[in-house]
Protein backbone atom coordinates (compact mmCIF):
# COMPACT_ATOMS: atom_id res chain seq x y z
CA UNK A 1 0.00 0.00 0.00
CA UNK A 2 3.01 2.25 0.62
CA UNK A 3 4.37 1.62 -2.29
CA UNK A 4 1.37 2.34 -4.31
CA UNK A 5 0.54 5.65 -2.47
CA UNK A 6 4.42 7.08 -2.72
CA UNK A 7 4.18 6.03 -6.90
CA UNK A 8 1.05 7.54 -7.30
CA UNK A 9 1.98 10.92 -5.14
CA UNK A 10 5.23 11.17 -7.40
CA UNK A 11 3.45 10.84 -10.52
CA UNK A 12 0.82 13.19 -9.84
CA UNK A 13 3.89 15.53 -8.88
CA UNK A 14 2.70 15.98 -4.79
CA UNK A 15 6.33 14.57 -4.03
CA UNK A 16 9.87 14.84 -5.39
CA UNK A 17 12.37 12.63 -5.70
CA UNK A 18 16.03 13.41 -6.20
CA UNK A 19 16.30 9.98 -7.58
CA UNK A 20 14.23 6.82 -8.45
CA UNK A 21 12.99 4.72 -5.57
CA UNK A 22 12.93 1.17 -6.63
CA UNK A 23 9.55 -0.69 -5.20
CA UNK A 24 7.25 -3.36 -6.06
CA UNK A 25 3.93 -3.95 -7.66
CA UNK A 26 1.15 -5.97 -6.69
CA UNK A 27 3.05 -8.83 -8.91
CA UNK A 28 6.13 -8.45 -7.38
CA UNK A 29 7.64 -6.60 -10.61
CA UNK A 30 9.89 -3.79 -10.13
CA UNK A 31 8.72 -0.32 -10.84
CA UNK A 32 11.72 2.17 -10.12
CA UNK A 33 15.20 1.69 -9.88
CA UNK A 34 17.02 2.29 -6.41
CA UNK A 35 19.31 5.34 -6.14
CA UNK A 36 20.51 7.72 -3.36
CA UNK A 37 16.76 8.41 -3.26
CA UNK A 38 15.44 11.59 -1.46
CA UNK A 39 11.61 12.06 -1.19
CA UNK A 40 10.29 15.61 -0.53
CA UNK A 41 6.68 17.52 -0.90
CA UNK A 42 6.66 19.54 -3.89
CA UNK A 43 4.80 22.20 -2.42
CA UNK A 44 5.08 23.46 1.32
CA UNK A 45 1.75 24.15 1.43
CA UNK A 46 0.91 20.64 1.84
CA UNK A 47 2.73 20.22 5.02
CA UNK A 48 -0.53 22.49 6.47
CA UNK A 49 -2.99 21.23 4.74
CA UNK A 50 -2.17 17.07 5.08
CA UNK A 51 0.31 16.81 8.28
CA UNK A 52 -0.40 13.34 8.57
CA UNK A 53 1.39 12.91 5.01
CA UNK A 54 4.26 14.80 6.29
CA UNK A 55 4.90 12.79 8.90
CA UNK A 56 4.55 9.34 6.77
CA UNK A 57 6.98 11.30 4.72
CA UNK A 58 9.41 11.49 7.22
CA UNK A 59 9.43 8.23 8.37
CA UNK A 60 9.67 7.20 4.44
CA UNK A 61 12.92 9.60 4.32
CA UNK A 62 14.02 8.12 7.94
CA UNK A 63 13.96 4.51 6.39
CA UNK A 64 15.48 5.42 2.64
CA UNK A 65 18.52 7.32 4.51
CA UNK A 66 19.11 4.69 6.44
CA UNK A 67 18.82 1.54 4.09
CA UNK A 68 21.12 3.56 1.65
CA UNK A 69 23.74 3.62 4.84
CA UNK A 70 23.30 0.09 4.97
CA UNK A 71 23.43 -0.75 1.84
CA UNK A 72 26.96 1.15 1.62
CA UNK A 73 28.49 -0.19 4.62
CA UNK A 74 27.48 -3.70 3.89
CA UNK A 75 29.64 -3.45 0.77
CA UNK A 76 32.49 -2.06 2.49
CA UNK A 77 32.19 -4.80 4.98
CA UNK A 78 31.59 -7.59 2.63
CA UNK A 79 34.93 -6.21 0.69
CA UNK A 80 36.98 -5.93 3.37
CA UNK A 81 35.92 -9.84 5.33
CA UNK A 82 37.58 -11.52 1.95
CA UNK A 83 40.72 -10.01 2.38
CA UNK A 84 40.95 -9.34 6.88
CA UNK A 85 38.04 -11.27 8.59
CA UNK A 86 39.18 -9.76 11.54
CA UNK A 87 39.48 -6.20 10.31
CA UNK A 88 35.77 -6.23 8.83
CA UNK A 89 34.58 -6.89 12.40
CA UNK A 90 35.04 -3.13 13.36
CA UNK A 91 32.63 -2.24 10.12
CA UNK A 92 29.97 -4.01 12.06
CA UNK A 93 27.09 -1.43 13.20
CA UNK A 94 26.41 -1.53 16.96
CA UNK A 95 24.05 0.55 19.37
CA UNK A 96 20.90 2.35 18.43
CA UNK A 97 22.09 1.98 14.59
CA UNK A 98 22.23 -1.48 14.80
CA UNK A 99 19.09 -1.66 16.76
CA UNK A 100 16.90 0.17 14.80
CA UNK A 101 17.80 -1.35 11.55
CA UNK A 102 17.00 -4.86 13.16
CA UNK A 103 13.44 -3.40 13.89
CA UNK A 104 12.73 -2.02 10.96
CA UNK A 105 13.84 -5.48 8.83
CA UNK A 106 11.78 -7.21 11.64
CA UNK A 107 8.46 -5.10 11.04
CA UNK A 108 9.11 -4.96 7.33
CA UNK A 109 9.45 -1.69 6.80
CA UNK A 110 12.37 -2.67 3.90
CA UNK A 111 9.91 -5.03 2.33
CA UNK A 112 6.75 -2.45 2.40
CA UNK A 113 9.34 0.31 1.24
CA UNK A 114 11.68 -1.19 -0.75
CA UNK A 115 12.05 -4.67 -2.41
CA UNK A 116 13.24 -5.51 1.25
CA UNK A 117 16.91 -6.25 1.63
CA UNK A 118 19.50 -7.97 0.03
CA UNK A 119 21.54 -10.84 0.91
CA UNK A 120 24.51 -8.42 1.34
CA UNK A 121 22.66 -6.04 3.61
CA UNK A 122 21.02 -9.18 5.75
CA UNK A 123 24.66 -10.55 6.72
CA UNK A 124 25.57 -7.33 7.72
CA UNK A 125 22.98 -7.14 9.90
CA UNK A 126 23.41 -10.47 11.21
CA UNK A 127 26.92 -10.23 11.88
CA UNK A 128 26.41 -7.10 13.57
CA UNK A 129 23.84 -8.57 15.93
CA UNK A 130 26.00 -12.07 16.24
CA UNK A 131 29.00 -9.64 17.05
CA UNK A 132 26.58 -7.78 19.42
CA UNK A 133 25.57 -10.92 21.02
CA UNK A 134 29.03 -12.67 21.49
CA UNK A 135 30.54 -9.41 23.28
CA UNK A 136 27.66 -9.34 25.49
CA UNK A 137 27.85 -13.02 26.56
CA UNK A 138 32.09 -12.47 27.27
CA UNK A 139 30.76 -9.13 29.59
CA UNK A 140 28.84 -11.56 31.73
CA UNK A 141 31.80 -13.79 31.93
CA UNK A 142 33.98 -11.62 32.66
CA UNK A 143 31.45 -10.41 35.63
CA UNK A 144 31.19 -13.88 36.60
CA UNK A 145 34.72 -14.68 37.03
CA UNK A 146 35.21 -11.07 39.06
CA UNK A 147 31.95 -11.84 41.23
CA UNK A 148 33.75 -15.14 42.26
CA UNK A 149 36.88 -14.25 42.36
CA UNK A 150 35.69 -11.53 44.75
CA UNK A 151 33.74 -14.22 46.61
CA UNK A 152 36.51 -16.52 47.40
CA UNK A 153 38.63 -13.52 48.39
CA UNK A 154 35.94 -12.38 51.24
CA UNK A 155 35.50 -16.13 52.04
CA UNK A 156 39.16 -16.37 52.77
CA UNK A 157 38.93 -13.23 55.04
CA UNK A 158 36.25 -14.73 57.14
CA UNK A 159 38.07 -17.60 57.28
CA UNK A 160 41.60 -16.62 58.85
CA UNK A 161 39.00 -14.19 61.00
CA UNK A 162 37.04 -17.40 62.19
CA UNK A 163 40.93 -18.47 62.80
CA UNK A 164 42.03 -15.62 64.69
CA UNK A 165 38.84 -15.81 67.19
CA UNK A 166 39.99 -19.57 68.03
CA UNK A 167 43.60 -18.69 68.22
CA UNK A 168 42.30 -15.80 71.10
CA UNK A 169 43.35 -13.09 69.01
CA UNK A 170 39.33 -10.79 68.69
CA UNK A 171 41.07 -7.70 67.43
CA UNK A 172 42.77 -8.64 64.63
CA UNK A 173 40.09 -11.12 64.00
CA UNK A 174 37.75 -8.09 64.25
CA UNK A 175 39.84 -5.80 61.78
CA UNK A 176 39.10 -8.75 58.75
CA UNK A 177 35.65 -9.34 59.77
CA UNK A 178 34.82 -5.77 59.32
CA UNK A 179 36.23 -5.38 55.96
CA UNK A 180 34.39 -8.19 54.52
CA UNK A 181 31.22 -6.58 56.60
CA UNK A 182 31.93 -3.83 54.11
CA UNK A 183 33.03 -4.79 51.02
CA UNK A 184 29.38 -6.74 51.02
CA UNK A 185 30.18 -10.08 52.00
CA UNK A 186 26.67 -12.01 52.56
CA UNK A 187 28.58 -15.33 54.28
CA UNK A 188 25.95 -16.57 56.52
CA UNK A 189 28.08 -16.90 59.62
CA UNK A 190 29.69 -12.86 59.18
CA UNK A 191 27.17 -11.56 61.70
CA UNK A 192 27.89 -14.04 64.40
CA UNK A 193 31.57 -13.91 63.95
CA UNK A 194 31.31 -10.33 63.96
CA UNK A 195 29.29 -10.01 66.97
CA UNK A 196 31.72 -12.54 68.85
CA UNK A 197 34.82 -10.29 68.04
CA UNK A 198 33.15 -7.73 69.22
CA UNK A 199 32.10 -8.70 72.21
CA UNK A 200 35.67 -10.32 72.83
CA UNK A 201 37.30 -6.75 72.14
CA UNK A 202 34.84 -5.08 74.61
CA UNK A 203 36.46 -7.64 77.30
Amino acid sequence: QEQAVLKELIESKLLTSSSEVRMKDGEGQGILSLGPATVELAHEALISVWPRLAEWLKQTQEVLSLYHRLREDARRWKDIATRNPRQAESELWSGSRLEQAVELRQQGEFSRLLSGLGEAESAFLDAGVELHERRSLEQDERRLRKLQALQRELDDLIERGRLLLLAGRPTEAAVLLQGAYERGSQHPMLPYLLQIGRASCRE
